[in-house]
């Protein structure tokens, strides 16, 4: 699943766009689209738009999140009768 996020900025600087991404992208985010418009003065109005990939952890936490409370109970005793077999080997 992929994940979205916007920022506008208004900056007359490359160095704080440049940050912008930079800190985003330590965090997985891909920029892959910009817009830009004409702000106050020497500033422009930057729309970053930025994607990255859910890893599957969160999928399975959303999975998990949606179940109803048998489906959990199931689970678990999944979980616990592996772990008890990979204890016996």
């Amino acid at each position: 699943m992929i994940e979205y996020k916007v920022c506008i900025t208004a900056t007359g600087d490359t160095a704080e766009a440049e940050g912008l991404c930079n800190r985003l992208a330590k965090d997985g985010w891909r920029l892959v689209s910009t817009a830009a418009a004409h702000g106050d003065g020497i500033k422009v109005v930057l729309h970053l738009f930025f994607e990255r990939e859910l890893e599957a952890r969160d999928r399975l936490e959303d999975a998990v999140a949606t179940m109803d409370v048998g489906e959990r109970r199931e689970l678990m005793d999944v979980a616990v009768a592996q772990a008890d077999a990979e204890k016996s080997r």
